[in-house]
């Protein structure tokens, strides 16, 4: 995974993880020019990373799946599962 980059708007969501020493181990970002915001984080028992958040992008790259914005802002929950290496 790749190092976080700069924003190229207002707001992303971002997700970070860190090793104990606090090293960055990879970071993802989500967002575009507009105003995307992460509002909460939880992971589960098998170890699945829940992100919510809004976004005002018309359309929203996620990995590979494009999520389309149906008015000014729409929510989105995104789960992530990070594979063993």
């Amino acid at each position: 995974m790749q190092s976080i980059r700069s924003v190229s708007g207002s707001e992303d969501m971002v997700l970070l993880k860190y090793d104990k020493d606090g090293k960055e181990i990879w970071a993802l970002d989500y967002g575009g020019t507009g105003r995307n915001a992460g509002r909460g984080i939880s992971t589960d028992a098998n170890g699945s990373i829940y992100l919510t958040g809004s976004f005002e992008e018309k359309h929203l790259k996620i990995e590979n799946h494009t999520l389309m914005n149906a008015g000014s802002s729409d929510i989105v929950i995104i789960k992530f599962k990070e594979t063993k290496k």
